[in-house]
């Protein structure tokens, strides 16, 4: 999904706007230093994969259609997602409507080819991101990937040697970095016990991999599900580290004056 042209779109989704806005001011700055004019559908509605996970697939159609039509009206080249539970439903409305599909085939299939990981999409922006001002000075950080991004949606390697090839920065993944961490959309809500025996294995790898890096003050991860279940994690373990989505992380190493 490589992007020429510089109209886009950003999926807001309903957990970021309302607990993360951050993460949408983080891609906002970067699209724009990146020179790309970017849009924001006001009428778009929630990707519907909270519903999914629950079994309410009507409730989730009635939303996928709203934004089927309110996306193909902008005419974008890409559409932006920051949130990989939210991309990788975008990515399998096909599914959601595979009952219907020649109904909507032309819609579905035109979204999902837009649709990109904002972390992704910048993997195929470096020469644009190497003219950006960067800090420059050492910072090594943990990596987690959501399950709904690297298994999901296969998006994986590009957004790690992205990070890892800012000056100064070392990125580490951690231990089983693939695997779940217990957030699984509404699963930590529906089996929690289950979710936390989940969540303590995989503290377990963050506190194995702080053992080794001394000096490491920050865990991005690309989804909100997972940035409040590591969070939760290393709260109860006690342990100095922030957990960020790496859009803020990547935000946060340019330098001031950009």
């Amino acid at each position: 999904k490589n992007v020429i042209n510089s109209r886009v779109g950003i999926f807001s989704g309903c957990i970021m706007d309302v607990s993360e806005p951050v993460i949408h001011d983080s891609t906002l700055h970067l699209l724009r230093h990146l020179d790309f004019e970017v849009v924001i559908p006001e009428d778009q509605m929630c990707c519907g994969a909270l519903h999914v996970h629950n079994g309410d697939r009507k409730t989730a159609r009635k939303f996928a259609l709203k934004n089927l039509n309110v996306f193909e009206s902008f005419k974008l080249d890409a559409i932006i997602t920051n949130s990989a539970g939210c991309g990788a439903q975008l990515n399998e409305y096909h599914i959601l409507f595979e009952n219907e599909y020649h109904q909507y085939e032309k819609k579905i299939t035109n979204l999902e080819n837009k649709v990109i990981d904002i972390m992704e999409f910048l993997s195929n922006q470096l020469e644009k991101l190497k003219k950006l001002e960067w800090r420059s000075d050492k910072d090594i950080i943990l990596y987690d990937s959501p399950c709904h991004l690297v298994h999901a949606q296969k998006v994986d390697k590009n957004p790690m040697n992205l990070l890892n090839s800012l000056p100064g920065v070392i990125l580490i993944p951690i231990e089983e970095s693939e695997s779940c961490c217990g957030s699984a959309g509404i699963y930590n809500l529906t089996q929690p016990a289950l979710s936390m025996a989940i969540l303590d294995r995989k503290t377990k790898f963050i506190v194995e991999a702080l053992s080794q890096f001394k000096n490491v003050k920050t865990i991005v991860t690309g989804n909100p599900g997972c940035i409040y279940q590591l969070r939760a994690g290393v709260k109860m373990k006690g342990l100095n580290i922030n957990v960020i989505h790496p859009i803020n992380y990547l935000a946060n190493r340019l330098k001031k004056n950009e």
